[in-house]
């Protein structure tokens, strides 16, 4: 992808960012108390993501033993699943960088 595509790009998903950490900051009531607590919720979204990064490199690897075997039905559903699974792990980081981002504006 160009650079300049990619700059739009995560200049549209910053300003999804800074909703994602007004919509948390609601949800939650309050501001974090501590440095431990945004760290502990940023330790649980680290988490989140890993386990999302863990599937979509499985999904990966289907997707190469279909394409080698040539089973295009097969490589077709793999790179759906992929496609779905890209998208939730990209929530996922969004959702960790605002929580990292209003834990920098509180604390």
């Amino acid at each position: 992808m160009e650079r300049e595509v990619l700059m739009k790009s995560a200049e549209q998903v910053g300003e999804v960012v800074q909703g994602m950490a007004e919509g948390s900051r609601k949800r939650m009531g309050r501001e974090y108390a501590s440095a431990y607590e945004a760290w502990a919720v940023l330790a649980d979204g680290l988490e989140r993501a890993k386990s999302d990064m863990k599937e979509l490199e499985k999904l990966h690897t289907d997707l190469w033993k279909a394409t080698r075997e040539g089973n295009e039905d097969e490589v077709l559903i793999e790179l759906r699943q992929a496609g779905s699974s890209a998208t939730l792990l990209s929530a996922q980081l969004a959702a960790l960088a605002a929580e990292a981002q209003r834990a920098a504006e509180e604390l």
